[in-house]
């Protein structure tokens, strides 16, 4: 089969990340909709410096963003959630909501290539465009509660491009909430590290997180609703089969800090 980009393989090593885990540790993650488009990714090169650890971190990511989108919508039924840089990403099919409106958007190639693997639902829309720039809000209702979810994006931005961004969130929706991962400053080099494992070398982490308090104190009338350790809360349910070398992995990054998901809810909401 065909070589793929380093580009290509960003794109898909989620994906892969998650077909994985659903395949051989079911128990700790399933993604039904990952396994059905399986035989939609192009070449089985994008396993390779896929890890054990990688596919791990990737699902539970998942697992925790998907139970923070759930709880919103059992909050307010009527919502929209946002998918911003949103890739191959299934989450629309986990979570399998009838009240809420879904967006995704990204680039027009990637917009394109997502509707051909996964069309769309009667409560899901597809829109092209930068995430950075706002002007695709302007293609939903804005004054209804919000939550706008960034797996990743961010972290390859400037701290000043990220409070930017977040400051044109706050001005554009009326009652928002943001979720979205971070890495902090002692785990910076690690992720970079690895990550040029799995994705493509010229790019780098460069957003990092030292006081998540701190961070969010720079947007008016914002809060910490919780910071999300990547394995917390799930430690138990990690297949006892995975390498000793995964195990420490997960350990060193939890209890170092490494990576977590931080959720935000601004006044309004």
């Amino acid at each position: 089969m065909e070589k793929v980009s380093g580009g290509e393989k960003n794109l898909y090593q989620p994906l892969v990340a998650r077909i994985h885990v659903s395949r051989y540790f079911p128990d700790f993650f399933y993604d039904k909709k990952a396994l059905e488009l399986e035989s939609k990714v192009p070449c089985d090169e994008m396993f390779v410096g896929g890890s054990e650890f990688h596919c791990l971190t990737v699902a539970a990511r998942a697992y925790h963003m998907d139970r923070a989108v759930t709880e919103f919508i059992k909050a307010y039924e009527v919502c929209n959630i946002i998918y911003l840089g949103c890739g191959l990403e299934t989450a629309y099919h986990r979570i399998n909501s009838q009240t809420a409106m879904f967006y995704h958007v990204d680039s027009p190639e990637v917009i394109k290539l997502r509707q051909n693997m996964m069309g769309t639902e009667y409560n899901e829309m597809l829109i092209e465009g930068n995430i950075f720039k706002i002007g695709w809000a302007n293609k939903l209702d804005s004054s209804i509660p919000t939550m706008v979810v960034v797996e990743g994006a961010l972290l390859y931005c400037e701290e000043k491009v990220v409070v930017s961004f977040v400051h044109a969130l706050q001005r554009r929706f009326m009652k928002l909430a943001l979720l979205f991962d971070v890495v902090h400053d002692s785990g910076l080099r690690f992720a970079n590290r690895f990550a040029s494992t799995v994705k493509n070398k010229d790019e780098k982490i460069i957003f990092s997180v030292r006081d998540s308090e701190r961070f969010v104190s720079q947007f008016e009338g914002a809060r910490l609703v919780e910071e999300i350790l990547y394995m917390e809360d799930i430690s138990k349910t990690i297949p006892l089969s995975i390498t000793s070398k995964t195990k420490l992995l997960i350990f060193l990054c939890d209890l170092r800090k490494r990576a977590s998901i931080l959720h935000l809810q601004f006044k309004g909401i």
